[in-house]
C-alpha cells in the first residue's frame, strides 16, 4: 500500500475515532489512539498537515436545486483566483474508503474549457492522484460554494489537466460574504481554559479560529454551551475583545476549529449619556478611508451620520466586512479629499434597516486634540455658519470685543495696563499658533466678533473655562451657542475634570 493509502485510510479511521468518542460521553477510557500518535505512525513528518474531510454531502445532494454557472462565468473565476495568487479544492474519493477528502490545488490561466492545476510544493506533493477518483472542483468566493463536476485529463507528479464541464453549481449561499484572514493571533479564555491560534476567516455575524490549548490545559475543560472570552491582536495590537458564542467545533488532529459569534447585540464601550451630540448629515458626506484590521485591505466608505464622538456608515448585508466590536487602529475621515483627520475606532453596532441595508455605528475611540479641534470646527461650523471652533482670529477685534462687551472694565484694564504688551503676545500665541493647552470657540459674522468662550487646560486632566462674553446680534443668542459649543466639547472629553 502506498504513502497516501496509508494516508487516507489513517486520517478516515482518524475521522471515524472521533464520532465514536463524542458518542461516549460518559466513559473515562481512550476509544482511539492520542492525535500525536496517530500522526507519528501514520504520516511522519511529511504528513504533519492532512487535507480536509469533506463533510458538506448535503451540497452534493441540493445540485439540482442550485443555481447554475456557466462556462465562461466559471472560467473568469478561476482566472481571477489564479491573478490573487489564491487556491480552489479538489475534491478526491478513493474507492477503498467512504467520504472523501479536500486537497488545495492552485490553478493556471484558463482559456477554455481545459484547466492546469499546479500544487504546492509544501502540500501532499507524494499523493498519488491515479488512486483517487475526483468528483468536484470545490471553489469558495466567500458568498457561496461552486462545485465542479471535472474529470482528471492528465495526472501529472506536480500538476494535473482537468476537463472542465459546461455547467456547474452554486451552492450553499451564505447569509453574509467570508473572508480569509491572515497574520491575526488568537486567543480564547474560558474559567481556567486558554487555548490559543489564528484566526481563519470571518464575516460581519462571525469567525472562526484553529486553535490549540496551551501546555496546562485540555479541550476537555471547554465548554461550548457557555461563553468564552475572545481577543484578537495583530503585532500585539487589540483588534477585537469581547464574550462570545460557540456556534459549532471541528477536531482538526491536535487543533480545533471553532466557530464564535458576538454574544451581545451592542457594544457598551461607554457610559450611557444624557445629552447626545448632534448627529449631522453633510453635503458632500465625508468618507472614511482604512486598511481593514483582518483583511489589511483598503476600504473606503461613505459616513451617512457623524458628530464629534462617532458616525455610522452603510453596507449591504451580501458583502459586509465591519463586524461588531471590531478595533480599527488608522482610520481616516476623509472631507471632499482635502483634509483627512486620523482616528481609532470600534464598531459599536450593526443594525438591519429595510431598504437600505445595514447600518453600522463607529464610536472614535482616540483622536489627538488638533484633530478633533478641526472635527469639531467643521460639525460646529455645519450647524450654524457663524459659529467657530479655535479658528483663526483678528486679534484687533477679539480686543475690541474685550473691551465693548466690558469684559476688561476698568478696574480690570488698571491692573493690566502696565503689562498690555506682554498680554498682547501671549494671547497672539494661545490665538494664532493653537497649542494643544488652549481651545476657543467664537460667534462671528463678517470678522466681526459677537460670542466668545475659552478653556485652557490648567492640569493633565483638568480644563478651565473662562472669557465667556456676548453681544446682541440680531435675533441670536451668540452667548447661549458658545456655551452648547463648549458643552458638546465636555461630553467628548469626558471624564476630564471642567472648572468654571
Amino acid at each position: 500500500m502506498s504513502s497516501a493509502d496509508t494516508f487516507t485510510g489513517a486520517y478516515m479511521l482518524y475521522v471515524r475515532g472521533i464520532k465514536k468518542r463524542k458518542m461516549a460521553t460518559n466513559r473515562q477510557t481512550e476509544i482511539f489512539p492520542k492525535e500525536e500518535e496517530l500522526v507519528g505512525l501514520a504520516f511522519g513528518e511529511r504528513w504533519r498537515i492532512p487535507p480536509w474531510l469533506f463533510q458538506h454531502q448535503d451540497m452534493i445532494h441540493a445540485l439540482e436545486s442550485a443555481q447554475q454557472v456557466d462556462e465562461e462565468a466559471l472560467i473568469n473565476t478561476l482566472n481571477h483566483v489564479h491573478f490573487m495568487d489564491e487556491y480552489i479544492l479538489l475534491q478526491l474519493r478513493h474507492p477503498k474508503y467512504e467520504g472523501s477528502i479536500l486537497v488545495r490545488a492552485y490553478p493556471e490561466p484558463c482559456l477554455g474549457r481545459e484547466l492546469t492545476c499546479r500544487w504546492s510544493s509544501k502540500d501532499f506533493s507524494g499523493l498519488d492522484l491515479k488512486n483517487y477518483q475526483l468528483m468536484h472542483l470545490v471553489i469558495d468566493d466567500g458568498q457561496s460554494m461552486i462545485l465542479v463536476p471535472a474529470v482528471f485529463q492528465e495526472i501529472h507528479r506536480n500538476r494535473v489537466k482537468i476537463q472542465l464541464p459546461q455547467t456547474s453549481y452554486a451552492v450553499g449561499q451564505r447569509q453574509a460574504r467570508r473572508y480569509t484572514c491572515h497574520d491575526v493571533d488568537v486567543e480564547l479564555i474560558q474559567s481556567g481554559f486558554v487555548a490559543q491560534g489564528k484566526l481563519l476567516d470571518f464575516s460581519p455575524i462571525g469567525f472562526r479560529v484553529r486553535v490549540r490549548p496551551v501546555s496546562f490545559c485540555s479541550f476537555h475543560w471547554f465548554n461550548p454551551d457557555a461563553l468564552v472570552i475572545v481577543h484578537l491582536r495583530r503585532n500585539q495590537h487589540i483588534l477585537f475583545s469581547g464574550l462570545c458564542k460557540c456556534i459549532r467545533q471541528q477536531d482538526d488532529f491536535l487543533n480545533r476549529e471553532i466557530v464564535l459569534t458576538h454574544a451581545d447585540t451592542k457594544v457598551n464601550q461607554f457610559k450611557k449619556r444624557q445629552i447626545r451630540n448632534p448627529r449631522q448629515h453633510l453635503v458632500p458626506p465625508p468618507a472614511i478611508i482604512f486598511d481593514h484590521p483582518f483583511l489589511k485591505k483598503r476600504v473606503q466608505l461613505e459616513v451617512t451620520g457623524i458628530s464629534t464622538s462617532g458616525f455610522s456608515v452603510y453596507e449591504s448585508a451580501d458583502d459586509g466586512i465591519l463586524m461588531q466590536g471590531m478595533i480599527i487602529p488608522e482610520l481616516m475621515i476623509n472631507f471632499a479629499g482635502t483634509m483627512s483627520i486620523p482616528c481609532v475606532v470600534q464598531v459599536i453596532y450593526r443594525l438591519a434597516e429595510k431598504d437600505k441595508g445595514i447600518r453600522c455605528g463607529l464610536a472614535i475611540l482616540d483622536m489627538d486634540i488638533n484633530s478633533y479641534s478641526r472635527l469639531a470646527h467643521i460639525l460646529t461650523n455645519a450647524l450654524d455658519s457663524h459659529a467657530y471652533d479655535s479658528s483663526e482670529v483678528d486679534m484687533d477685534a477679539l480686543w475690541e470685543f474685550f473691551f465693548s462687551t466690558g469684559f476688561i472694565y476698568p478696574m480690570k484694564y488698571r491692573l493690566i495696563q502696565s503689562h498690555k504688551e506682554g498680554f498682547k503676545e501671549m494671547y497672539r500665541k494661545l490665538y494664532k499658533e493653537n497649542p494643544e493647552i488652549s481651545r476657543h470657540f467664537t460667534y462671528q459674522k463678517n470678522g466681526r466678533i459677537y460670542g466668545h468662550i475659552s478653556m485652557i487646560r490648567a492640569y493633565e486632566r483638568t480644563w478651565m473655562i473662562h472669557h465667556h462674553a456676548a453681544r446682541i446680534m440680531d435675533s441670536k443668542r451668540p452667548g447661549f451657542t458658545v456655551l452648547k459649543q463648549i458643552m458638546y466639547i465636555c461630553i467628548a472629553f469626558l471624564p476630564h475634570t471642567w472648572i468654571m
